[in-house]
């Protein structure tokens, strides 16, 4: 024989399980937010108040915004470490100001430890950067602001953000441009020999250092002529950089090589990266640089802040089409000038 609860009784139980849920939220609310503090406690505002100032970059540019970040803090100091958030991993890709804001209000996002992985700064060398992070330091003028950074490589395309909360847009605008400015200075392609591809996984693009290759002048077998005139299109515009510089001309030169299988293209790259020693801090040599997939313009846009940067594509690239070669001196002559077009 069952029993049935009288209404009364049950909105007895309804009445006593809404106060139970009242007094437990009003109990969360009372207790400190470990997460928010850090950031409102060193702005010195409410968190409604605080401005982000984002820039957003690609993901094979992450070590080099790190580089930026670290020279910024040498300059200007940090207060405390680093500090993440716990439990917000599924929601960093809103931005770093909206997870802050959001542990508010979702009880399983809390103040954590910031989370790291390791990026390539040479053929044998790896180094640390922030994937989920925001430090305290100051703005250029004094002011507190606290700088972040995230890597997202789950959803779309994968890139790097660099955020910057401050109390107003000026004071965060003046510390993303110093830290912009740090991160050209610190750039870890520098100097180095690189090679780009892509992967299945979301189109993202992969960047590979890779050891200066050898390749003496006699081992490149090509038409008379040919490489002579190679070298000078593209060495001896970098024999002469200082004094164009000085008189204020562009280093911007271009050669595509195009041609069958076998016929010498890859080799006389390898040969013209290896050709200049290590450059000097103001200089980035060849970026070599290859895929299956179609032109892309992103060696361009990476070798384009130096001045005497050398990138070279692939005859993956550019096949044997005319119309196919055309397309591709087209795209990549966007960021450069002075292509000039060597059949080998």
């Amino acid at each position: 024989m069952s029993i049935q609860p009288e209404a009364d009784d049950l909105r007895g139980l309804a009445r006593g399980v809404r106060r139970l849920v009242e007094m437990t939220a009003r109990s969360l609310a009372d207790e400190p937010n470990e997460l928010v503090l850090r950031v409102t406690g060193h702005l010195g505002c409410d968190i409604s108040e605080v401005v982000p100032v984002v820039e957003r970059f690609p993901i094979w540019d992450h070590v080099n915004v790190q580089r930026g970040v670290d020279a910024y803090l040498a300059a200007h100091g940090s207060t405390g470490t680093w500090f993440g958030a716990s439990g917000g991993a599924g929601h960093s890709d809103e931005g770093l100001l909206p997870l802050v804001t959001m542990s508010l209000h979702y009880e399983w996002i809390r103040f954590g430890a910031a989370s790291y992985g390791t990026a390539p700064v040479g053929p044998d060398e790896n180094t640390e950067v922030v994937n989920l992070g925001l430090i305290a330091t100051a703005a250029p003028g004094g002011a507190p602001v606290l700088v972040g950074l995230r890597a997202e490589q789950r959803y779309g395309e994968p890139y790097c953000m660099l955020e910057v909360l401050a109390t107003d847009r000026a004071t965060g605008t003046a510390t993303r441009d110093e830290i912009g400015e740090l991160i050209r200075a610190h750039n870890a392609f520098r100097g180095q020999v690189l090679s780009f591809s892509i992967s299945e996984h979301h189109g993202n693009e992969l960047v590979s250092f890779l050891p200066r290759p050898g390749v003496a002048a006699e081992e490149v077998i090509l038409p008379d002529g040919v490489l002579q005139t190679v070298e000078q299109h593209i060495a001896g515009i970098g024999d002469w950089s200082h004094e164009l510089l000085a008189a204020g001309q562009h280093l911007k030169r271009g050669l595509l090589l195009h041609g069958p299988p076998g016929t010498g293209k890859t080799h006389t790259v390898r040969y013209l990266t290896g050709r200049w020693p290590a450059p000097r801090s103001s200089c980035s040599p060849g970026l070599p640089s290859g895929s299956s997939t179609g032109p892309r313009p992103w060696p361009a846009a990476c070798s384009r802040p130096w001045s005497c940067s050398r990138t070279s594509i692939s005859s993956a690239w550019t096949g044997t089409s005319p119309r196919t070669a055309t397309r591709c001196c087209s795209l990549c002559s966007k960021p450069w000038t002075g292509w000039a077009r060597t059949p080998t």
